[in-house]
């Protein structure tokens, strides 16, 4: 057997025996395990007719501390004779996905036009006037942001990016009561505990039909009322087709022959990498002996409030927003009455070379440049925001 082999820590084997461990006096398989050393954990029974039930369903280890848990699920298929599925939970490290919050913006919903009316009634001189461009940057992006919330409808969502879309709450709720009756009917093995069990279970399945084809069908009425032209149009065709992008998920991290697995070190580590990268020696350099004469000098500049409108007015509004949260769509929707203030904005910016420091903020998303993903030098950075 593979045992023998010295390379191998683990050993697993799993499957339909048809070897009953209920009654382990005829047994085959028992024999075996001991002569190996192995361990056959589940101990429930697997099979069911009309009269009878036993375990031939099995999972057997050479080592079973790496087991958390091991059980025996629900029937997947509504038969007088069936066979359950076996639960068995490894204790191996791997990489969580964890959940977090996130503001969403409903801008369909949306009252711009009083929207507009909120920022035209902002005394943007007394801004003006404070002649300091961190304050003006934060104050104009206070201002958007308190308007916003007053006219566009927004909730704060929990985010799971391994759930499937069409996985809504009411069917979360209806497969957990499903799990619960199984329990018990499992538990104390009253045929009316069964039956509202096989009852439910068809609920639960009906309930998933039903909610895979309402978001199925919204997509179809999205990808209809949107332009072949925008990215919106081609997710939309791939998540129609089951295409799957990428996993944007980030794998571990090889640093100082050490593994990151956390996703917030993992996210400090490439900020200290890109942020490295604009980091240059030059304590040895030395100045070119001879320096050319410059005639020719760029003068004030000084941005027009049309100009800026007219940017504006053309940005894309379905881009993502910056750490500010400020959304192109904000932008563009007010460009009316922002053209103002940014105008002003701009221009102080220029004349006293100041750039705000929180739009020197950006999310970076890395991308992989080669077969190699845990080492952050092979990547490179897309820059949003």
């Amino acid at each position: 057997m593979a045992s023998n082999d010295n390379t191998i820590n683990y050993i697993m084997a799993t499957g339909d025996f048809n070897d009953n461990q209920l009654a382990p006096v005829n047994s085959k398989i028992t024999p075996l395990l001991s002569q190996f050393s192995l361990t056959q954990l589940i101990d429930e029974p697997t099979h069911f007719t009309e009269s009878s039930s036993s375990l031939l369903d099995l999972f057997i280890t050479n080592d079973a501390h790496i087991i958390t848990y091991c059980g025996v699920g629900p029937p997947l298929l509504d038969q007088i004779r069936f066979h359950c599925p076996i639960i068995v939970l490894l204790n191996f490290p791997k990489c969580v996905q964890k959940t977090f919050k996130r503001k969403i913006w409903l801008y369909d919903r949306g009252d711009y036009d009083r929207y507009r009316n909120i920022l035209s009634e902002k005394n943007w001189d007394s801004v003006i006037n404070l002649n300091n461009v961190e304050q003006f940057t934060t104050e104009i992006t206070k201002t958007i942001i308190e308007a916003a919330e007053k006219c566009i409808p927004n909730k704060i969502i929990t985010v799971r990016k391994n759930e499937p879309p069409w996985l809504t709450n009411d069917v979360k709720k209806k497969i957990r009561k499903k799990n619960r009756i199984h329990r018990k009917a499992k538990k104390y093995n009253n045929p009316s505990d069964w039956s509202k069990f096989k009852k439910i279970r068809n609920e639960v399945t009906s309930l998933i039909r039903k909610s895979k084809e309402e978001y199925n069908n919204n997509l179809i009425k999205k990808i209809m009322n949107s332009s072949p032209s925008t990215t919106n149009w081609w997710k939309t065709v791939k998540q129609i087709s089951g295409l799957k992008a990428n996993d944007a998920s980030v794998p571990p991290l090889m640093v100082n022959n050490n593994l990151i697995f956390d996703e917030i070190e993992k996210a400090n580590e490439f900020n200290r990498f890109f942020s490295s990268q604009s980091n240059i020696d030059d304590s040895s350099a030395m100045l070119p002996e001879e320096l050319k004469t410059i005639s020719d000098d760029i003068g004030y500049i000084e941005l027009t409030v049309t100009e800026v409108e007219d940017i504006l007015k053309i940005v894309n509004p379905t881009k993502a927003s910056g750490p500010d949260l400020i959304s192109p769509k904000l932008l563009k929707e007010a460009s009316s009455v922002l053209k103002y203030p940014l105008c002003k904005l701009f221009n102080l910016s220029l004349s006293t070379s100041t750039f705000p420091d929180q739009w020197k903020r950006a999310n970076v998303t890395p991308v992989y440049k080669n077969s190699k993903p845990n080492d952050d030098r092979n990547v490179f950075g897309i820059f949003r925001g």
